[in-house]
């Protein structure tokens, strides 16, 4: 009876000087040396590839990592792969003293510097069941308040208060509306510095970015050049018509053409009236503005996040389907649901006098 012999287990042989076959061992071609540009260009993308706040947060997890090794005299922990035994304790010097979320972060930004080193992480179970812990003792002082939504009614001060006479005040509206309706990060939008050629300022829309509607529809499209979560090629918003004076439409052509602003200008670009030239609105001057009107009426400092929760709020209380919502806010999960406030209001909404089948 003949074997049979699997194909894959047929392996070329190599006849020795003695006749006897031997396997032949595979001859692996040696990889080709990286050029010092192509070096350099993985140097300068993982230098870029994230924010400049994310940055510092890793340089700092290091910085503190390195400063808990002298302090302890873990001086071999300067070297990669760090013990697992040490990552906990680690987390457990902030046992305490801040939340337990901050840790958590730490010990994300340390499994990093092992990758981009390629040593190995050796946090385990151990470490997991630490970090829950000392998530356990977060003291109260580390429990931040949720940030207040901007609603309506305090778009309806702005417009009260603000004078659309005047270039800034014009440009301070249509961005308020502009961020809240199209439930947008201020950095999106804004730069954080009025210089024109910084190296942020071509990730902010310009006027050529707006698509005005069409008689066809009553809506208008925003090309975002870069976002949080996708800096390279950026994405495009809806801005949807409303009804009254906060439309957002009727203010950025209003603000467009009270500005004179050329298709290549920053959309939050503003003309004073004792000058010919083009200013940036930044998210400090913004921000400034509406809270100095809103403080008149009683309201504490809000952030710029805000807008973004208050847009998405705002939808939801005008029984906009969360489907819809988490599209237009570009949300790549759930994680919006975090961001629901007054649930007071949206629970009556969405539960009160329910039909019996």
């Amino acid at each position: 009876m003949t074997r049979y012999i699997h194909p894959r287990r047929i392996q070329p042989r190599k006849l020795t000087s003695r006749g006897q076959g031997r396997l032949a061992k595979p001859k692996i071609a040696a990889a080709p040396p990286v050029s010092k540009r192509t070096q350099a260009a993985i140097s300068h993308a993982l230098e870029n590839a994230r924010s400049p706040a994310t940055s510092k947060a890793f340089q700092r997890t290091q910085d503190d990592f390195r400063a808990f090794c002298i302090e302890r005299k873990y001086l071999e922990q300067h070297h990669l792969p760090v013990k697992e035994e040490v990552l906990c304790a680690f987390a457990l010097s902030f046992q305490g003293r801040v939340a337990g979320a901050t840790v958590r972060g730490k010990i994300s930004n340390l499994k990093k510097w092992h990758e981009f080193e390629g040593a190995v992480w050796h946090g385990g179970l151990k470490l997991r069941t630490v970090l829950d812990f000392v998530e356990k003792c977060t003291p109260a002082t580390s429990r931040k308040d949720l940030r207040k939504e901007i609603t309506t009614d305090m778009l309806q001060l702005l417009i009260n208060e603000l004078d659309l006479a005047v270039g800034q005040d014009a440009a301070v509206f249509a961005v308020a509306l502009t961020a809240f309706y199209g439930q947008l990060r201020l950095g999106e939008i804004l730069s954080t510095h009025q210089d024109r050629t910084h190296k942020r300022a071509n990730a902010i829309p310009a006027v050529k970015h707006l698509t005005p509607p069409s008689s066809a529809r009553t809506t208008a499209t925003l090309l975002l050049p870069s976002t949080k979560t996708s800096q390279c090629r950026g994405d495009t918003i809806i801005l949807p018509k409303q009804s009254g004076p906060l439309d957002p439409l009727a203010a950025l052509q209003y603000h467009i053409r009270r500005n004179r602003l050329s298709p290549e200008c920053s959309l939050a670009s503003y003309r004073s009236t004792s000058s010919t030239s083009v200013s940036t609105l930044t998210v400090k001057l913004f921000m400034g503005r509406c809270n100095q009107i809103w403080g008149q009426y009683g309201y504490a400092k809000y952030t710029g996040h805000s807008f973004r929760i208050g847009g998405t709020t705002h939808y939801l209380i005008a029984r906009v389907d969360p489907q819809v919502v988490k599209a237009m806010g570009r949300w790549k999960s759930d994680a919006f649901q975090k961001y629901w406030r007054s649930l007071d209001a949206l629970a009556a909404l969405h539960t009160e006098h329910l039909r019996r089948k």
